[in-house]
């Protein structure tokens, strides 16, 4: 889960936090997939490539773009269900691209049918939609786990309580785990020691349309008609707070240090200088963008 790969991260990664291609290779799980040839070298060199790299080194990645190159090659292992066949050395699950994109495009079309004019949607507006209305009063899913879905899921920029498609896309994908049982789950539904667990969908209530979350780079913001408040909130996670890996999507920032406006090492020393255990709130993000942006 994510918190075993953060502690794996962190036990190796180096004094900044960060982690270049030859230390992901040296994990112990990942270099005896490539010994075995069970993950061949160009895999692993492709999803390295897609990762997300750190705005000041573009050769290493932070823990969050570690735990995407992680589960990434965990994604090549996994098998249609009911698919019995061992899966041969070095080779991926059969493609369902076509039924994947079909599947977001209507997505897509619900999400245009109640959005608001802001072409976003609310909580509220969420608990109304008829899907999830069928599974609340089927008792299929509960307020709690809708709640905690809804927390969960990212908001769009400059937002708190609000989805643009992206996270309306990804809200789905979160619900629809909820109805994958691993082999022998739907047994133990019935068994008499699990009476309180919940039953799997009916065919009268389908559960909701596997999406495929789309493995894209993180959205940049740029801060030219930003404010050092508007520009945190929209880099802000869930928790309102703004690390390195928030930083990274500040356009910006990046485009300074490219060109040479701003060393690597200067932006560390700002940053290290207003951090709260190495996250930067509101009041800390706004000292940082100001002394950056001088």
């Amino acid at each position: 889960d994510g918190d075993s790969l953060q502690d794996m991260f962190q036990n190796r990664c180096d004094k900044n936090g960060l982690m270049g291609f030859e230390g992901v290779k040296a994990i112990p799980e990942i270099a005896e997939l490539l010994e075995e040839e069970s993950l061949l070298p160009k895999e692993l060199e492709d999803i390295w490539n897609a990762a997300p790299k750190f705005p000041t080194d573009e050769t290493k990645i932070d823990v969050d773009s570690f735990i995407q190159v992680y589960r990434d090659i965990d994604d090549l292992f996994e098998e249609d269900a009911g698919d019995d066949e061992a899966k041969p050395k070095g080779a991926k699950p059969p493609s369902t691209k076509g039924e994947e994109d079909e599947d977001e495009q209507d997505m897509e079309t619900v999400f245009g049918a109640i959005c608001n004019g802001e072409k976003l949607v609310t909580k509220e507006i969420l608990l109304k939609w008829d899907e999830i209305q069928k599974l609340l009063q089927d008792e299929l899913l509960g307020q709690d786990e809708f709640d905690k879905i809804w927390a969960r899921t990212p908001k769009a920029p400059g937002t708190e309580d609000s989805l643009d498609v992206e996270g309306f896309l990804s809200f789905n994908v979160a619900l629809d785990e909820l109805f994958v049982f691993e082999d022998g789950d739907e047994e133990s539904m019935t068994a008499p020691d699990t009476e309180q667990s919940k039953p799997p969908p009916t065919p009268d209530v389908p559960a909701p349309k596997k999406v495929a979350p789309k493995k894209v780079a993180p959205k940049m913001v740029s801060g030219d008609d930003l404010s050092a408040t508007e520009l945190f909130t929209a880099l802000a996670d869930n928790d309102k707070l703004v690390g390195r890996a928030e930083m990274k999507r500040w356009e910006d920032l990046k485009e300074m240090i490219t060109d040479g406006d701003l060393t690597s090492a200067e932006f560390e020393a700002i940053y290290k200088k207003y951090a709260k255990g190495d996250k930067l709130d509101e009041e800390a993000f706004v000292s940082v963008y100001k002394e950056v942006d001088d």
